[in-house]
């Protein structure tokens, strides 16, 4: 019995210090109640990557795919493991990984979630939602994610309470890192908090 209960202590603590840090808008993961869960990847993935279709809006973006993987998770059995490649010199050094619906999240703060870049350099990190049937453009400050297992925090409260309560996309957006960037990353629990 003393080495299953050794054995589960030393799990926890393994699981709370890999999550020890938090990025972004708050140096902990607020109080506040989740308004709704985005996704957790666990029913399917409902994720694009935008390097061929946004070509419209300039040169190919540096994502070529975003999948469910089960190579890491923060909860449940699957994240969505973003592929980051170099393209051409020259080219945008942005990478985007969409969702569409219809969300309502008058009151949020917050959006939340974890993060692990298995890679040994740097990217930022950020989100943008498209809010209305003018799908306005409302970006969160990027955040600097090194190595390992992080939770992210950005500030949603800015955004106008008419817009906030008509999300028509969400964004996860890999801005500005070093180029070339050339690997992936995962991300998992994607929440919004009031």
């Amino acid at each position: 019995m003393k080495k299953i209960t050794a054995v589960f202590a030393i799990l926890v603590l393994i699981c709370a210090a890999s999550f020890s840090d938090v990025l972004g808008a708050s140096n902990t993961v607020p109080d506040g109640d989740v308004i709704c869960v985005v996704d957790d990847f666990e029913n399917g993935n409902y994720w694009i990557w935008a390097g061929f279709d946004w070509e419209q809006y300039g040169a190919p973006k540096l994502c070529t795919s975003c999948r469910l993987s089960k190579k890491w998770a923060s909860q449940g059995k699957n994240s969505m493991e973003c592929r980051v490649c170099a393209w051409k010199q020259g080219y945008d050094e942005s990478a985007f990984y969409y969702t569409d619906y219809n969300w309502d999240f008058t009151g949020a703060h917050w959006l939340v979630m974890d993060v692990y870049n298995p890679e040994s350099f740097e990217f930022q990190i950020g989100a943008v939602f498209q809010t209305t049937e003018k799908w306005n453009w409302n970006q969160t400050a990027a955040v600097t994610v090194g190595h390992g297992h992080h939770t992210i925090v950005l500030d949603i409260s800015n955004i106008d309470p008419e817009r906030i309560k008509d999300v028509r996309r969400i964004t996860i957006a890999h801005m500005r890192g070093k180029i070339p960037y050339d690997g992936r990353f995962y991300v998992d629990n994607i929440r919004v908090l009031k």
